[in-house]
């Protein structure tokens, strides 16, 4: 899966919002309305005209110059934040993306900022230490920024890549997942990449629960095929399923279209025929085959595919003696497996019949029957009682049903 990094949606650089102009300074000629009022000794006064001059010359190295006697004369923090405001803008003017940064810094420092600047001072503060390489500092800033203007999730995910990068990932991945749940709270789901970014962390550091979190977030607010694939190979990549539930998952994949290139189509078919459902090993082949994913051509897959054809019909006629079998049986376990046999070839019906008499005359894994009673309601279109019987699943199993839950949701 692709990383999707999402600084950009936090970290937009909007120095022109506090430039000198955004907070006229006591001596400017002209006053913003309702702007906070400044106030200035005399020394500071006089030690700021020749700065306001240089600059309406455009004598940068002047001004510069100024700047330096004018900070020693600040003392109090309306003073220190007005010599902030000129740091900016002669930082602005020259390209100085340090000078405007310590002007940044002063402003903030000083305690004198109007509240309602506060968010964009920090915000600036927090891209100019990144473009730095500062992270730490970037991080304390949007740290802040969160604080001051909680409304905004963008906010986060971009606090959230700051603290990915300075080595806390799990932080990282609550700090997404608040902004996530910060989008979702007010209705709509969060742009996708914030998703992804989240699943992408959570792969790179192999926390496993993470995983399963974000990947399950992913696919209920953007179930597309790539999403589901993305989401359930990661987790694959973490664990070791048994054979029977890494089958409950490929057919997940099958019904959500997320199988994907050769090794996926082959890997289920291969796993089906091995629990002795050659049905299934058949119709997967052919639609692995149909789609173009499987090559016709492939020595492997023809030996395969005339294997499973080669036990369909003495496995479908052994059904109806199962089924006797079944209803007689003194425990589940020839239900259970007749019933697999059914839902591998398709038929639902059958299949949700024989797992819930499996299942009232006990000694079976109720684990395993819950997940595929789940998928045969659910192919059947009983949505709710998919989700009644998934929703049973305990243990490793758990996981997987997880996802099928998400499908049942929809």
């Amino acid at each position: 899966m692709k990383a999707v990094s999402s600084f950009a949606l936090g970290l937009a650089l909007v120095l022109g919002g506090v430039t000198a102009g955004a907070v006229a300074p006591a001596v400017a000629k002209e006053k913003p309305a309702k702007a906070k009022e400044f106030k200035l000794g005399n020394k500071l006064r006089e030690a700021l005209a020749p700065i306001q001059k240089a600059l309406e010359a455009n004598n940068i190295e002047a001004a510069k110059s100024a700047l330096t006697a004018a900070e020693a004369v600040a003392a109090t923090g309306d003073e220190k934040f007005v010599v902030g405001q000129f740091y900016v803008q002669t930082g602005g003017k020259a390209n100085d993306r340090a000078m405007q940064g310590k002007g940044i810094d002063m402003m903030i420092d000083s305690g004198s900022a109007p509240a309602d600047m506060v968010g964009a001072l920090y915000q600036n503060q927090g891209s100019i230490a990144y473009q730095s390489k500062d992270f730490a500092k970037a991080e304390a800033a949007f740290t802040k920024l969160v604080e001051v203007n909680p409304a905004d999730s963008s906010n986060l995910i971009s606090l959230g890549e700051l603290q990915y990068r300075n080595g806390k990932a799990e932080l990282a991945l609550q700090t997404i997942g608040r902004a996530i749940a910060a989008k979702e709270a007010a209705g709509t789901p969060a742009d996708q990449p914030w998703y992804q970014r989240g699943l992408s962390i959570a792969a790179d550091k192999k926390l496993t629960p993470e995983i399963i979190r974000f990947g399950r977030m992913l696919v209920k607010a953007y179930p597309s095929a790539q999403n589901w694939r993305d989401s359930t190979e990661l987790y694959l990549q973490q664990v070791k399923l048994d054979p029977q539930t890494s089958l409950d998952l490929f057919r997940l994949r099958f019904d959500t279209k997320s199988l994907m290139g050769e090794r996926d189509w082959y890997e289920y078919a291969e796993t089906a025929n091995g629990r002795g459902l050659p049905g299934e090993t058949k119709t997967v082949l052919d639609a692995g085959l149909a789609s173009g994913m499987l090559p016709k051509d492939s020595r492997a897959i023809a030996e395969l595919k005339a294997d499973a054809v080669s036990r369909v019909s003495a496995d479908q006629a052994s059904l109806t003696g199962a089924e006797a079998r079944a209803k007689s049986g003194a425990d589940g376990k020839a239900a259970k497996g007749t019933a697999d046999a059914w839902l591998g070839y398709g038929n639902n019906g059958k299949a949700i019949e024989l797992y819930r008499l499996a299942a009232s005359k006990g000694n079976v894994d109720l684990n395993e029957l819950n997940t595929r009673l789940g998928i045969a309601l659910l192919r059947s279109g009983d949505k709710a009682g998919a989700l009644a019987a998934f929703k049973q699943v305990t243990g490793p199993r758990a996981d997987v049903a997880g996802y099928w839950i998400i499908l049942a949701s929809m």
